[in-house]
């Protein structure tokens, strides 16, 4: 099975004391075999004795993870599986007051055309304090601006 892509966390500490994992599918939703999951595992990035497991249905591309610790980081992983087989995990550091524990390095812009802009990035490991809430990349030309977070 192939990894799910575009792992990511996000939270709404102090709002919800929860975390948001999103992640999306390898493939359009129709190639997702019938039966298949995914198995979301967390746990403290002190104590890996203390690993929790949530099934979600195929089809989702989503989990919500409760009972966290606002003072402890997390190693969140995601397993595709079917067949009680378990494809190759992603993994995300998160922590509820910062979500992923992730910064962009490298941003470059790698070409430019009359109606494409391609730009590239790397993820880099960060611990807290994350510098930036959210990224947002804009697009602008004369009055017209495009943006994609």
């Amino acid at each position: 099975l192939p990894s799910v892509r575009n792992l990511w966390i996000s939270s709404d500490f102090p709002e919800d004391k929860e975390l948001l994992v999103q992640w999306t599918l390898p493939g359009a939703p129709s190639s997702v075999p019938p039966g298949s999951h995914a198995a979301v595992r967390w746990h403290s990035e002190k104590n890996l004795s203390t690993s929790r497991w949530r099934r979600v249905d195929g089809f989702t591309s989503s989990a919500v993870i409760t009972d966290v610790d606002p003072d402890e980081s997390y190693l969140v992983s995601v397993f595709p599986v079917y067949n009680q087989q378990c494809g190759p995990p992603q993994s995300l550091a998160a922590s509820l007051q910062h979500g992923a524990l992730m910064e962009v390095v490298s941003l470059t812009v790698v070409s430019v055309t009359k109606t494409t802009v391609t730009v590239m990035w790397a993820w880099q490991r960060k611990s807290a304090p994350i510098r930036v809430d959210r990224y947002r990349l804009m697009l602008r030309r004369d009055t017209d601006t495009r943006s994609a977070f």
